[in-house]
């Protein structure tokens, strides 16, 4: 509710402009009222007042003096002035005091509904950035003074993954990257949302996550809103959708600790390439497979035939789905295999840490069964220490030169690790390898350094750049995400490295 006072020394006055200022939506509300300026500051002492419209000539103390007192103790309060004088000098004072707006007697309806409707506007534009805000400063486990104003549970909470779940500290390249542009979950809503269920979209901890929270009072419509939404997404992605959602209805200030609970429910549910609605607070068991027999297939397939490696991959990750295989579990059994396969070629304690990090990698970046199973064959090859096919023999320096070349060119696009595996003809483990053993890093990890050096050069240049302005401008969709790896790379925050110019 908004909160209105009338300053005006003429009853019938100030009854018609009370009259007109309720009238107008339920969102105002007129809660005191005053003869003079000097009852009016009595008031504000306390009552929390929103607008104010008052009267320029009053008795004992004017409206005039009345906006300077309030200008000084209360600048945030919207001030309208209603006066019968069109002396300009009036007007003029009252402009210095920064008035919204300045009425002429005697007050039309229309005028006054002209004013009000700007009010609400944005006053309630503000309340919802001021309510975005909060929820950030929620999810980003920040404090939040005053996170409780509003008691009642009234939020609904969703973390949607597109894809696996990232296993790579590095996130710039993922398939996901190229989904949230291509599906706006943002308009997914509103065809399905009520119209009192306003919603707001926040980007996640990794560029495979999005947060959906929307305002509700029915538990009911909680499921409703999940299972539609999930339709229509797997209707426009090419990659699994996960929503993890909790089943009630949350106060603001519970919102930061329900993501927490919803991501880690999501680490250990997700399944590869299935799209499903998983609950938090609903049991989760793993399922069991006697993997013996595949085990002994991969291994006898490695010995007599390599080239036929990726079609018993396939064949295996087909069975994990089959009977529901969690991301983790396959995760868990692909390591097994690798590890033993390298130690049985090596001294028992070679460092496996980095085929680790390339089945993490094929894993984050999978978008179909064929293609993981092909990456992974990859990587089991190596373990073995087999040669490539002799089609993927290149020179390191050649292919990592071009791969370079590329995301200079395109680092204000949406790149990810698959695009570079169609253009350049190899699974992305490999790519990541070749362009690690020329660069010293990864191609995500180059994508991004080199993206936090372009906007080093933008900020020197435009240090008035706004850091939304500089995120867009060097790649980022979110400028919370821009500012942290800014920090995280640099040492410093956006704003800190400005102020250093």
């Amino acid at each position: 509710m908004i909160r209105v006072m009338i300053v005006e020394d003429e009853p019938p006055i100030m009854r018609v402009i009370t009259k007109f200022v309720e009238s107008f939506s339920n969102n105002f509300k007129v809660v005191a009222t005053a003869i003079n300026g000097k009852k009016a500051l009595e008031i504000l002492e306390n009552e929390q007042i929103d607008i104010i419209f008052t009267d320029i000539k009053m008795p004992v103390m004017d409206g005039l003096k009345l906006t300077e007192h309030i200008r000084e103790r209360l600048p945030e309060t919207i001030i309208v002035i209603i006066s019968g004088f069109q002396d300009f000098e009036y007007a003029r004072t009252a402009l210095k005091f920064q008035v919204y707006d300045y009425l002429l007697k005697p007050v039309a309806q229309d005028n006054i509904n002209n004013v009000l409707g700007r009010i609400e506007n944005e006053l309630l534009a503000k309340d919802k950035e001021q309510e975005r805000q909060q929820i950030i400063n929620l999810m980003n486990e920040n404090y939040v003074d005053h996170a409780d104003k509003i008691l009642e549970p009234r939020y609904a909470v969703f973390l949607i993954c597109a894809g696996t779940f990232p296993l790579t500290p590095n996130d710039s390249m993922l398939p996901a990257k190229g989904i949230w542009g291509e599906v706006s979950i943002e308009n997914k809503l509103i065809e399905i949302l009520l119209a009192e269920e306003n919603s707001m979209c926040f980007n996640g901890k990794s560029a495979a996550e999005m947060v959906v929270v929307f305002e509700t009072r029915n538990e009911k419509r909680i499921s409703e809103v999940a299972s539609q939404l999930l339709e229509r997404m797997k209707a426009n992605s090419c990659l699994s959708i996960t929503i993890v959602a909790a089943s009630q209805i949350v106060k603001l200030s519970d919102i930061g600790q329900i993501l927490k609970a919803l991501r880690d429910r999501l680490y250990v549910s997700i399944k590869l390439f299935k799209s499903q609605i998983v609950w938090i607070g609903s049991e989760h068991e793993n399922s069991y497979l006697d993997t013996k027999m595949i085990v002994e297939n991969i291994y006898a397939t490695i010995k007599t035939d390599s080239g036929m490696l990726p079609i018993s991959l396939l064949a295996a990750i087909n069975r994990f789905g089959d009977v529901g295989f969690t991301q983790l579990q396959v995760v868990a059994f692909f390591n097994n295999i690798i590890n033993s396969i390298y130690l049985k070629n090596e001294p028992p304690n070679k460092d496996t840490s980095s085929l680790k990090m390339d089945l993490d990698i094929a894993i984050s970046n999978a978008v179909d069964d064929k293609a993981l199973a092909k990456d992974i064959a990859f990587i089991m090859l190596e373990a073995n220490h087999e040669e490539i096919n002799s089609s993927e023999k290149v020179s390191i320096p050649d292919v990592a030169q071009k791969i370079e070349e590329y995301l200079k060119n395109n680092y204000k696009e949406p790149i990810t690790t698959n695009m570079l595996s169609k253009k350049f003809g190899f699974v992305p483990s490999y790519i990541s390898k070749l362009f690690r053993v020329y660069n010293g890093m990864s191609p995500s990890e180059y994508l991004t350094y080199y993206r936090i050096e372009k906007s080093k050069q933008i900020m020197n240049r435009q240090p008035g750049l706004m850091c939304k302005e500089v995120a867009v401008m060097v790649g980022f969709n979110d400028q919370y995400h821009f500012s942290k790896t800014f920090k995280k790379q640099t040492g410093m925050w956006p704003t800190e490295y400005i102020a250093k110019k």
